[in-house]
């Protein structure tokens, strides 16, 4: 039994999803057509992308509104996988007509749609539109009509999505129906109280990362930040000579008009700017990671108030610079490695204050466990300067556990529960661009698919690349003293191949 829960509270009014009667927090991402040409997509693609949902603990997809009606295999395996699905009805960023002839089709596709899929025990929602309403209240379509066409086109509006879709998901499906995300856009103040939300004041306004922590909705159903895929991928549509911001191949594989100045305006704010394309491919990839992992932490952190966090977006339709955590051939940005970990059953997030101090929480689906939470302070040669521990409690949803004072500009803090499989956590003080990180030394080793890595100093942002294979892990921090295992699905892998960058190669450009 899938339920979304609408109820008037003393702040706005909620919204969650219940299963079975609890309520259940939802993660993931928006998800769009995986190609351009829909007959290039296979069973073959359909799983190895659904199998990367399910490993980066997501529970949900939100099917944008802007694509299709996917295959029956894309819901049958969402079924078996335990991914909840948020089903958009294809209407986008527009307004419709309201003849006669266009509303019988409307009326007869959307019969057809949720026929089909109303079995399907994935499909939790169906939504009428993406931003329509939004658009057309706040993006200045109203100014090419007079009031006559524009009470006609709003009227279109409400027969289609608040008489025909509703009507019809009621009488042939037990699913619930949400008229339009989001209910209220970011130009209402009602946004972040009620209803699902669609923050985009980091990215297109240019905001600083930290007001996802200050703007956070009682369900984000759609956020996102841009980097660019791995070189590899860059390769299949241009040559070195193209690999810069300003040349034509690059423009013409970035959507959004800013996109590459956004990238580096933000870039400059936390990192060295590397010159060489390959290391600003890597460094937009660190940032996007980095910038999404406090708005999707935040999300988490403030449960029960906020309930689901759906990312924009999960996939590419094409080898592009893009939003996506997930690129067109289906290898994983620094973003898809985040959202494992954000993701993860149990979770452990650090929330950077004022004072440059860190509030460790810890976060849970499960039942109650107990654990013990290590405290390090390190010097960034390794050098371990203060060390406690502590016995925790750790409950369902989100839970505060431990306050940690600032530390000195040359050190870093990092947190870990000993028994739970959860990655540790890395605080810093300031921006990155101003440590000056000693160069490390990375030993391997590698044996029946495994590969086995250890350092003298440490390593942040450890990245695996240059050669062709898929890492249980990537993106990581390696202390001294620690052996990191990575598994790698590959078939004629070559470690001599094998490159690894950190945080170091970005400070010393």
């Amino acid at each position: 039994k899938i339920e979304l829960i609408t109820k008037k509270d003393s702040i706005g009014e909620s919204f969650y999803f219940k299963i079975n009667d609890r309520p259940i927090f939802m993660k993931g991402a928006n998800y769009i057509p995986q190609d351009n040409l829909q007959n290039r997509v296979t069973k073959k693609h359909y799983r190895k992308l659904l199998n990367d949902v399910k490993t980066a603990n997501m529970n949900m997809l939100r099917v944008w509104g802007g694509g299709i009606y996917e295959e029956d295999i894309f819901y049958d395996l969402c079924d078996s996988l335990g991914i909840m699905i948020w089903q958009d009805f294809m209407f986008a960023c527009a307004m419709y007509p309201s003849d006669s002839l266009f509303l019988e089709n409307v009326k007869q596709e959307a019969i057809q749609n949720v026929k089909r899929l109303r079995h399907h025990p994935s499909i939790a929602l169906w939504c009428g539109n993406n931003e329509n309403s939004e658009g057309w209240r706040r993006w200045g379509w109203k100014n090419e009509f007079n009031k006559k066409q524009k009470n006609k086109i709003w009227g279109g509006y409400q027969k289609i999505f608040q008489e025909i879709l509703p009507t019809i998901v009621a009488e042939n499906s037990q699913t619930a129906y949400w008229e339009g995300s989001p209910k209220f856009g970011r130009g209402n103040p009602r946004h972040q109280f009620e209803g699902d939300a669609h923050y985009w004041g980091v990215w297109h306004d240019a905001e600083p990362f930290e007001n996802l922590e200050v703007k956070v909705p009682r369900f984000m159903s759609e956020f996102g930040f841009q980097s660019f895929p791995e070189i590899s991928t860059i390769a299949t549509f241009s040559n070195s000579a193209d690999w810069n911001l300003s040349s034509d191949v690059m423009k013409s594989h970035q959507k959004h008009p800013r996109g590459n100045a956004l990238i580096k305006e933000y870039m400059q704010r936390e990192y060295n700017v590397p010159e060489k394309f390959e290391k600003f491919v890597y460094a937009s990839q660190v940032l996007q990671a980095e910038g999404m992992r406090i708005g999707l932490e935040a999300h988490r952190r403030n449960q029960p108030y906020c309930m689901g966090t759906l990312y924009w977006q999960l996939n590419d339709c094409w080898p592009v610079a893009s939003w996506s955590s997930r690129d067109y051939f289906g290898n994983w940005k620094a973003l898809h490695y985040t959202a494992k970990d954000v993701f993860a059953p149990v979770s452990l997030s650090l929330e950077k204050t004022e004072n440059n101090s860190f509030n460790i929480w810890a976060i849970s689906d499960t039942t109650n466990c107990t654990d013990t939470l290590a405290i390090n302070t390190y010097s960034l040669k390794g050098k371990l300067l203060s060390s406690s521990k502590q016995f925790v409690k750790i409950q369902a949803k989100s839970q505060f556990i431990a306050s940690v004072p600032f530390c000195k500009d040359d050190e870093f803090i990092i947190c870990k529960l000993k028994q739970q499989k959860v990655q540790s956590k890395v605080g810093f003080t300031k921006a990155i661009k101003n440590y000056d990180f000693p160069k490390p030394t990375i030993q391997y080793q590698y044996l029946d698919n495994k590969l086995k890595l250890s350092t003298d100093v440490p390593t942040f942002q450890l990245y695996l690349h240059g050669v062709k294979g898929k890492f249980s892990d990537n993106f990581f921090t390696l202390l001294p003293g620690e052996e990191k295992i990575i598994e790698i699905e590959a078939s004629g892998f070559n470690p001599n191949n094998l490159l690894i960058w950190s945080l170091y190669e970005l400070n010393k450009n």
